[in-house]
């Protein structure tokens, strides 16, 4: 029998073990927990956010051509 909790150690480790940073977990009282993964994909997004942006901005400042890929 696998302990309370265990799945939010597990996610951790996988995490770490892909070179990913861990998840970060909210706990809001109504609503319960929300728990957050950040990959470097996310990361470079908001890196390149520069208040409201278009698909197009966003698109461009990716150096994407293709709107399929974005």
């Amino acid at each position: 029998m696998e302990k309370t909790g265990r799945g939010s150690v597990l996610m951790v480790h996988k995490c770490l073990e892909n070179g990913l940073p861990s998840p970060f977990w909210k706990s809001v009282p109504k609503l319960g927990v929300t728990v957050t993964f950040s990959t470097p994909k996310v990361l470079k997004l908001l890196k390149h956010l520069t208040g409201e942006m278009g698909r197009r901005d966003l698109q461009e400042a990716f150096g994407l051509l293709d709107p399929e890929h974005f």
